[in-house]
Order: structure tokens, then sequence, then C-alpha cells
């Protein structure tokens, strides 16, 4: 399986938010790294969601970070059958022909931070 990674340098507005897209269409999201900006870090408050761009598919949501980490995004599995949980619990996110969105809040004012996908 091929491997690929997509970095992108994110500065918040005025109002702490910043909105960003990753080209990783038709591509199964394996980690998504942020790393703090040395010396402008995001406020302790910041909050990420990512999602699909045209779905809305969530993808990962987290609130308050307050230091660079490393995710791995899963989705919770169903059974086709009704739709009640399976037993498989967690299956990789996979984007189809659309971008990932990165919706940034309460960042803090011109505030820098470092995000990475990998992803195959």
């Amino acid at each position: 399986m091929y491997s690929d990674r997509k970095s992108q340098s994110v500065t918040t507005d005025s109002g702490g938010a910043a909105t960003v897209y990753f080209d990783a269409a038709n591509k199964v999201i394996h980690a998504i790294r942020y790393v703090a900006d040395g010396s402008t870090p995001y406020d302790n408050t910041v909050d990420f969601t990512f999602t699909g761009e045209t779905t809305g598919m969530n993808v990962l949501t987290i609130a308050n970070v307050s230091a660079s980490a490393t995710y791995y995004p899963v989705a919770a599995a169903n059974k086709a059958a009704d739709g009640s949980a399976s037993t498989l619990t967690e299956r990789p996110v996979i984007l189809a022909n659309e971008r990932l969105k990165l919706v940034l809040a309460q960042g803090g004012n011109a505030k820098v931070g470092a995000f990475h996908v990998i992803y195959a």
C-alpha cells in the first residue's frame, strides 16, 4: 500500500478561526498530526473539526487541544441489516471524491500550527 502525506501551516484570523482543505480525495485517512508552533501556538481552547468537504462526514473532532499530538481517526462500524453496532467496532475513514476540510475555532488571534495528514 502506497502512503502519502499532505502538510499545511494554518494561521488563525482575528477571531481565532481558520478553514483549510487537504487534497485527500479517494483516500483512506490513517493519521492526522498537529504540531504546535514554537513561538505563536494556538490558545489551549482551540478546537479542530475534520470532515469531508462535500458530505460533511465526520473524520475527527477534538476540543481544547493544548499540545502537539497525533490522532488515528476511525469510524464506528454498523451491521448492514439493521444499523446496530457491529462486533467489528472500528473501520478506517475513507473519503471518496471530496477533500478533507479542517475548521479550526477558538485558536486565538494570528496563531499558527501545522497539520500533517497521512493517507493511502
